[in-house]
């Protein structure tokens, strides 16, 4: 018999993307958990640290110390996205339990000062890549970590992928082309969904999640076992 026709399985646009961009997730933030000098904006995907308290309810959920929010949407699965970032004081961008505390200024609140989050820290062009209080930096110059030319940025964008099922979380630097480099990953059995998390550190520092139209595609997607 003539093979006339073939069908590769998962089909769809998506899965002509090169590397982890066929796993874009759409996200954005969830009110109920932010900080009270937070403002967000842009739909809930844009949080901005503001002098005044924001005038919203307080609720359960919000954190009430930390200048720190959560995503509405648990992940599971794989899942890719990206995150713009802009302030001198650096940011935190995590992953958490949903049960992470939210009260007072104790290490179960912070991300990746427990075990229930693991988080990435960017500061004066370092990252450093928190779990359980116990952290690893990423200095190396090159195009893999931070170069010279990069000490003290004050802006950036970072791209995350969740593989829950394999008990990765992953970080990269996003270069303007589109273009990912590897900075860490976090191997864990994950017990439940994550959500991710977001810290701002000082006052007018801001940070944004990414539109799935404002992703850059590239077909150098760095070095990673996913491409």
């Amino acid at each position: 018999m003539r093979l006339t026709s073939l069908r590769l399985s998962p089909a769809g646009k998506r899965w002509m993307v090169p590397g982890l961009k066929k796993y874009f997730c759409d996200l954005s933030l969830d009110p109920n958990t932010a900080y009270r000098h937070l403002s967000l904006s842009d739909d809930n995907r844009t949080m901005t640290w503001v002098k005044e308290a924001h005038q919203r309810p307080n609720h359960e959920d919000g954190f009430t110390y930390y200048a720190q929010v959560l995503g509405d949407t648990e992940l599971k699965g794989c899942c890719y996205w990206e995150v713009d970032w802009a302030g001198q004081g650096g940011v935190s961008i995590a992953a958490t339990y949903k049960g992470i505390s939210r009260k007072g200024k104790g290490m179960e609140c912070r991300f990746g000062d427990n075990d229930l989050s693991w988080s990435l820290r960017i500061c004066d062009g370092d990252y450093f890549f928190w779990h359980n209080n116990i952290y690893t930096s990423n200095i190396s110059s090159g195009k893999g970590g931070v170069s010279s030319d990069r000490k003290g940025m004050s802006s950036g964008r970072v791209g995350v992928f969740l593989d829950f099922e394999g008990g990765a979380l992953s970080f990269y630097r996003v270069s303007a082309d589109g273009e990912l480099f590897h900075l860490h990953t976090f191997c864990s059995s994950f017990s439940e969904p994550l959500f991710p998390g977001f810290r701002l550190w000082t006052e007018g520092s801001s940070l944004s999640l990414v539109k799935k139209e404002e992703i850059v595609s590239s077909s150098k997607c760095g070095a990673s076992f996913y491409d």
